[in-house]
């Protein structure tokens, strides 16, 4: 395995299955799918996985070849912060949705992208915040909150979300901060969960 991040190999697809429970004063409750045990559970419930397939999304194509000095100027349109818009056509704009009484088991497709080093020191020091302590001397510290706002924004690249009409909702900063708070935490943990070694893992490499 390369230790180089190669952009057009640093994509990962990802699925997310869930259930929306209507709740009796009108507000809904988001429950995840995490494993096949769960899922086991639902299914034995009368709940069926949600048959109108949306089409994966994609990385962007590959970029034509351009000069160090051109990638300095212009940078890689692969990893700006718009990539979306050289996506594939999205799904379609709309499609009936989903009745709130109906045992359905929901499913939405995300396409993230792995950080390179230099991504995620612009979020660390975009995340730093300072305070002016009681001897006016400053100390700054990293803000948690901040941090995984910008990583699940600069991660996220393309999802096939849609609202409550069965309406295509394109990705966008503003769109990301309209989730559900459940919602954006289960993408981030999903994606770390997937692409980043867990505190048993590296503790059991350690012991090796």
């Amino acid at each position: 395995m390369s230790l180089i991040l190669d952009p057009a190999k640093s994509f990962v697809n990802v699925s997310i299955y869930y259930v929306e429970k209507v709740q009796p004063h009108g507000h809904s409750v988001v429950e995840f799918i995490r494993n096949a045990e769960d899922m086991e559970d639902w299914e034995s419930n009368g709940y069926k996985i949600d048959e109108r397939k949306e089409p994966m999304p994609s990385p962007p194509p590959p970029t034509p070849s351009m000069s160090p000095s051109q990638l300095e100027q212009h940078g890689d349109p692969r990893l700006g912060p718009n990539v979306q818009q050289q996506q594939p056509s999205p799904p379609p704009m709309s499609r009936p949705p989903i009745s709130p009484d109906a045992k359905v088991i929901q499913q939405i497709n995300v396409l993230f992208k792995r950080m390179s080093w230099r991504e995620q020191n612009e979020i660390y020091s975009q995340s730093i915040r300072s305070f002016v302590n009681k001897d006016k001397s400053t100390t700054a510290e990293l803000d948690p909150v901040k941090f995984r706002e910008m990583k699940l924004k600069t991660c996220l690249k393309n999802w096939d979300l849609r609202d409550d009409n069965g309406i295509f909702v394109p990705i966008s900063p503003d769109a990301i901060d309209n989730l559900l708070p459940e919602v954006a935490k289960e993408l981030l943990d999903t994606f770390e969960r997937i692409t980043e070694p867990s505190k048993d893992e590296l503790k059991k490499t350690k012991e090796e």
